[in-house]
Parts: structure tokens; sequence; C-alpha cells
């Protein structure tokens, strides 16, 4: 731990998505599993129930009846200022305090294909900062599984040049 306000719960396992476009299955599956759901599901189960897209992909509305069919929460987010007024370092804390990991799906622009977007998503399993002045800002690092390389990362939760990379959408369990 980096300052003792940091909150970090037990890495999930890792694993590596089976479509360009299945973050989101990959991070499910696994998010049920580390949550201990009663349902549980697989990623190319998820894949076939819920996917918009040949390549995996999925949309928001799909998103939020995913979450509800295994009574998760879910938050989509509109714009950079509804994702900022919510999602911060002491909310996504209390979320694994109170519920466990959560998934959390950025929006994310590709520097080799200028202006367009996609989201990823990925588990959050922690949240640590590198001082205590940091602490509650938008200098929070979050630990997460990215199922694009099948890796623990550490991530700011907003990118402070590029507005454009927020939380487009998050998920976790609705109690325990």
């Amino acid at each position: 731990m980096a300052t003792d306000y940091d909150y970090e719960l037990n890495a999930p396992a890792l694993a590596k998505q089976s479509k360009i476009d299945s973050c989101w299955a990959t991070c499910m599956s696994n998010l049920l599993k580390a949550n201990g759901s009663a349902k549980q599901m697989s990623e190319k189960d998820l894949i076939a129930a819920y996917a918009t897209t040949k390549e995996g992909g999925i949309d928001v509305s799909k998103l939020n009846a995913l979450a509800k069919d295994f009574n998760y929460i879910a938050n989509p987010f509109m714009n950079a200022a509804a994702a900022r007024s919510i999602i911060t370092s002491p909310f996504i804390i209390g979320i694994l305090r109170q519920s466990g990991m959560m998934m959390m799906a950025w929006k994310v622009e590709d520097a080799s294909q200028p202006g367009k977007t996609f989201f990823h998503a990925q588990i959050v399993w922690g949240v640590i900062y590198s001082i205590n002045q940091d602490v509650g800002t938008d200098r929070a690092m979050i630990h997460t599984m990215n199922p694009w390389t099948a890796s623990y990362q550490l991530y700011p939760l907003y990118w402070i040049l590029r507005s454009e990379n927020m939380p487009l959408f998050t998920c976790w369990p609705n109690g325990r």
C-alpha cells in the first residue's frame, strides 16, 4: 500500500478475452466467480446470450439487462460530467467494501484511428494513492484485471490530459 487510505481486495483470476469486443463478457464471467455470485456463466455463454455484434460487442441497453439478470447494479454514463460526479475513489472504495469487485468500462480513443472511440471493460479490485494528498482526488490509481492483455494493470481513474477517457458503464453486485 502506498498510503493508509488505499483499499484492495484479493486480485481476481487473470483471463483473456476470446474475441476482439468481448471484454465485457470475460469480465462479467470472472466477476461472477470472484464475487461468489449464485448465478455463474462462461464468457462464451454470455456472448451467445447478450452480444449485439458478431465480434462479441454489446450495447449499453444489453449491458443494463445483463446486470439486472445477475442482480447487479448498473450505472451508464453519457458524458464526463455525469461520470465525474459519481465515480470517485471514495465511491469505488465503498463499492469494493460493501459489494465486492466491480466492472468498469472506460471510453477509449485509439491513437491509430483518430476520432474513433470504443469502450473497454476491466474488473476493478482496488484503489491506491501515490501520496496522502491524492486521497479523494482524480489522481487515484485503480487496480484492474485487463482481459485484453490478461494482466493486472494500474490506471489513473481519470486521465488528467484526456478528458474523453472516462467510465461509460459500471456494475457491481446488488448487496451481499
